[in-house]
């Protein structure tokens, strides 16, 4: 448990640190570069912090799908793109649909179980569809 926390916090304080430096990638590498960002130093230091909390997570939980898909774009499409808001409100948001999704595998076919990676997908599945059928996808 502690290396779980300790991989998990790090990184996302580590992520929270870099929102500025997102926003900056964002813009893509040209610009980012033009801008000042070592873009090669940044992208290296944000995916050894995600790999941190990814690797945390699965550890944690195991594999469940779709949620960081869905959350994401719900999130930039309430709060906005800037990504602090978009990483602390996907941090919620995940947590709060897998409690649901574990709310509801566990309460549907009472007393048995059904998986919670079956619940997300069925939320995530048409989700995904719709998000590429629609030309602009959820962009503001």
């Amino acid at each position: 448990l502690g290396t779980l926390v300790m991989s998990a916090g790090v990184g996302v304080l580590a992520l929270m640190g870099a929102a500025r430096t997102l926003d900056v990638l964002a813009l893509g590498e040209a610009d980012a570069r033009r801008l000042g960002l070592d873009v090669d130093m940044a992208t290296f230091a944000i995916l050894l912090a995600v790999g941190a909390v990814v690797g945390a997570a699965v550890g944690a939980a195991g594999v469940i799908v779709f949620v960081g898909l869905v959350v994401p774009h719900l999130v930039r499409r309430i709060a906005g793109a800037t990504h602090r808001v978009v990483l602390a409100g996907s941090a919620v948001g995940g947590g709060l649909m897998v409690l649901l999704a574990d709310l509801t595998a566990r309460v549907v076919v009472s007393p048995q179980e059904i998986p919670v990676g079956l619940v997300t997908a069925a939320v995530g599945g048409p989700f995904f569809l719709w998000l590429i059928r629609k030309p602009e996808g959820l962009r503001r």
